[in-house]
């Protein structure tokens, strides 16, 4: 283990012995931007770099408080909270309370640990509320929601650590959305991206980087992004591929047509925990934003929605009547019945309008949603968090032939969030349904 120095009032650790930086880490831990990035393919070293900075920034300021985690707290266990247990300096922990994951150094400073993740009676985002940081540490930062990474920003207030010295810190391979739109495309202001590959890792084994290139070159994109850290790589994962390239979204984003007939809506409902009811509009291909928000019940989402219909007046508007959006959909077509406006009630699991081609309705409406990406047809609003869920989602074509999307269950499994701003964009579009009756599509 390293030992412990003192140093003009600060606890000084030399690393040496179990965490020597390699050239690109050396790099990161010097940059003095207030939000770094850091990464950009596997094994660059990037979570070694994040564990170390948050220990080092513990031990520099007396009295610092700083938050490292991962959206799942189970999936942090497994895997950066084994590299901060390895690279610890335990000779200068004063107490590891394990109940409430924070590590306590002789200084005074704590390091709170775990998963971002709220659970089902959490509030959304209340945990993150009461915490003020001096720093935080965010690795496979995709993961995580942009408003997340926000409000995190929103608790760099520690008063006895100076301004210039509090830091956002991010760690993340690559993958579309707000992380690459804020950090690589577009950065925010006082930020910064430093790249590492494998090839950057001294410490990879001999032939790591040309043996996983070898492997992994059937699969497409897998290279490209994983190691050679390509941002805007096309992907295929476990026979599923990539519904949405990242060249449909960009031009779904840059375009810009006129407002048109037909008004159409789509809603969403919130599932739960840190779901969240979405609300689309769309006049001809050009989509707006409506609601984005966590609502307090059913009730609530049918009035929210009953409001948007009464100022836009759509010809149609289809809600996910899934599980808890049911009680949505039943409530408006009672408050809408005899009325200008059809409402639609969706079954995402109910069978395909083309049954021979869709193994679901839900498969049907996102490809025709695809579709739509291919010929041009569609003007989205530029969201990093509904780029970040099109460029998610994954296909495979089943021994049928039928064309299969991934469930929302299937995604969470791989650590995505829930799609529901792709969802409600995709209900705009309509989704096989027929506007004349009030069915559930299948």
């Amino acid at each position: 283990m390293p030992e412990v120095e003192e140093q003009q009032g600060k606890q000084v650790i030399d690393f040496a012995k179990i965490y020597t930086p390699h050239e690109m880490q050396a790099i990161a831990h010097m940059a003095s931007e207030r939000y770094v990035l850091f990464g950009g393919a596997m094994r660059g070293g990037k979570s070694y770099w994040l564990c170390a900075e948050c220990i080092q920034l513990s031990l520099d300021f007396p009295d610092n408080r700083g938050y490292i985690g991962r959206w799942e707290n189970v999936v942090f266990h497994k895997s950066t909270g084994l590299t901060l247990d390895e690279i610890m300096p335990h000779e200068a922990v004063f107490d590891h309370n394990r109940q409430y994951q924070y590590y306590e150094f002789h200084n005074g400073s704590r390091l709170y640990y775990g998963g971002l993740k709220p659970s089902q009676s959490d509030k959304p985002l209340e945990k993150l509320k009461s915490y003020e940081l001096g720093f935080f540490g965010i690795d496979e930062a995709s993961e995580i929601s942009r408003d997340i990474f926000l409000l995190l920003t929103t608790r760099l207030c520690r008063p006895s650590i100076p301004y210039k010295a509090q830091r956002g810190l991010l760690a993340s391979n690559p993958e579309p959305g707000w992380v690459k739109d804020d950090f690589v495309d577009n950065p925010i202001p006082n930020s910064r991206f430093i790249p590492s590959l494998p090839s950057d890792n001294p410490y990879n084994s001999e032939g790591y980087t040309e043996g996983l290139r070898e492997t992994l070159a059937g699969t497409i994109g897998w290279v490209e992004r994983y190691i050679e850290g390509d941002w805007n790589a096309p992907m295929e994962m476990a026979g599923a591929r990539q519904l949405f390239t990242w060249n449909m979204i960009r031009g779904a984003v840059e375009r810009d047509t006129d407002i048109k007939d037909p008004c159409e809506m789509g809603i969403d409902v919130a599932r739960g925990g840190s779901d969240k009811t979405i609300i689309y509009l769309r006049r001809g291909a050009k989509v707006m934003l409506l609601t984005d928000a966590h609502i307090a019940n059913t009730m609530a989402v049918a009035e929210e929605a009953a409001s948007m219909i009464r100022q836009y007046n759509p010809s149609i508007v289809r809600v996910d009547a899934t599980g808890i959006g049911a009680g949505v959909a039943d409530r408006l077509s009672q408050i809408f019945d005899g009325t200008s406006t059809d409402i639609i009630h969706f079954v995402a699991g109910s069978r395909a309008v083309d049954n021979e081609r869709f193994f679901n309705a839900r498969s049907e409406a996102l490809w025709m949603l695809r579709d739509r990406c291919e010929q041009s047809d569609i003007d989205i609003p530029d969201d990093s968090e509904l780029k970040g869920q099109m460029s998610s989602v994954r296909f495979k074509i089943r021994s049928d032939k039928r064309i299969m999307i991934e469930t929302k269950d299937e995604m969470s499994r791989r650590g995505m969030r829930s799609p529901d701003k792709l969802d409600a964009l995709a209900l705009t579009f309509g989704g096989g349904s027929l506007p004349e009756m009030d069915i559930y599509v299948g």
